[in-house]
This record gives structure tokens, C-alpha cells and sequence, in this order.
């Protein structure tokens, strides 16, 4: 019997560690059925400041063969826990928004939920935290997701540790209304 074990035994040891196996197998399968893995990022601690920048993943049934929904572009932060994910197409004229710079406006728009995507062929802007367009009151949201980040899980045989970047399949219901007449308002409590 060891000293952190206690009194327990064995057998009780065992009978708790396939319990929580259960309990884990149980919540990844809730996980699966709402969530999909779309990528897997290191989790080092060797941080340089140009490695912070925003990275981007395009999503789709071709390349996530556990993503049955429309193509999404998913952009995330190597260190950072922000991620954010919008449609692939930008909803004033289809063109595709993976090309898009991004850049955070929130001195500018102090309303918005999370950083900015400008569509490359009409320089649309669109909030990631909402979808909003920023630039037109007419313009459709952009439909945004959720994404979550798992881990640090450890590497197979003393592999790198890394996370787990999972995006929702549903996209988000957002309260708060759309267009540019709200740009300068405060967020709703």
C-alpha cells in the first residue's frame, strides 16, 4: 500500500480509475457530438512574440472529415486562448473570407466582441465576436461558432504536449442586434 493511496486498496484503486474512465469517455462523447477536432497546436512554452500572431484554418469536409457543416475559417492565437471561427463566405457576395486581414478595432468600435475580419473584395467589416458588419447596416451577419480549446494534453511516449482546438457545430445565437447603428454603442450587460 503506498503513502498516497491511504487505506484503500487495490481493488478499490481499480474500481475508481475505471470509473473515471467511464465519467471521461462519457463527456468526449458529448464533446464529438457537439464539437469537432479540427486541429491539434503544441503547447510549448517557448514563446517568441511573432509566434502570437493569428494563425488561420479553414474548415471543411474535405479537409475534417468530422466537420459535416459548411466551411469555416477558424482563426486562433498559437499561445493566446482566443479563437474565433466565422463562415467561409463572406455573406454580402460569397467571396471567400480566408484571405481577410484581421486586426482588433475596439478603439474604434468599442462594441465589438472580439477582433475585426475586413473581406478582401469589398473591404466589408465583420466583428469575429458577433458576426456584425461594422461598415453597413444592410448586410447580413456573418455566422460565427464556437471554439474551444482542450489540453494541455501529453504527447504519446514522451511526445510534445499539446491542445486540442475543437469547433462547435452549431453556430453561435447572438442577442444583441446588427448592423452599423449600433457600432457605438456599449455592450449589453
Amino acid at each position: 500500500m503506498g503513502v498516497l493511496r491511504g487505506m484503500r486498496s487495490e481493488e478499490d484503486d481499480e474500481a475508481y480509475t475505471r470509473k473515471l474512465r467511464l465519467r471521461l469517455a462519457l463527456l468526449r462523447q458529448r464533446i464529438d457530438a457537439n464539437y469537432a477536432l479540427v486541429a491539434t497546436l503544441p503547447a510549448s512554452d517557448e514563446r517568441a512574440s511573432s509566434d502570437d500572431e493569428f494563425s488561420r484554418i479553414l474548415v471543411h469536409d474535405g479537409a475534417c472529415p468530422s466537420w459535416r457543416g459548411e466551411g469555416v475559417v477558424v482563426w486562433h492565437r498559437r499561445y493566446g486562448l482566443d479563437a474565433y471561427a466565422v463562415q467561409a463566405k463572406c455573406p454580402h457576395g460569397a467571396i471567400s473570407l480566408e484571405g481577410s486581414d484581421i486586426e482588433d478595432l475596439s478603439l474604434d468600435f468599442p462594441s465589438t466582441r472580439g477582433p475585426c475580419i475586413a473581406c478582401p473584395a469589398h473591404m466589408f467589416v465583420f466583428d469575429l465576436g458577433n458576426g456584425r458588419c461594422l461598415t453597413d447596416t444592410v448586410t447580413p451577419r456573418a455566422r460565427t461558432y464556437p471554439v474551444r480549446r482542450s489540453g494541455p494534453h501529453k504527447g504519446e511516449e514522451g511526445g510534445e504536449s499539446f491542445y486540442g482546438l475543437w469547433l462547435g457545430r452549431t453556430p453561435c445565437e447572438h442577442a444583441d442586434g446588427g448592423g452599423r447603428e449600433d457600432a457605438g454603442a456599449a455592450p449589453s450587460s
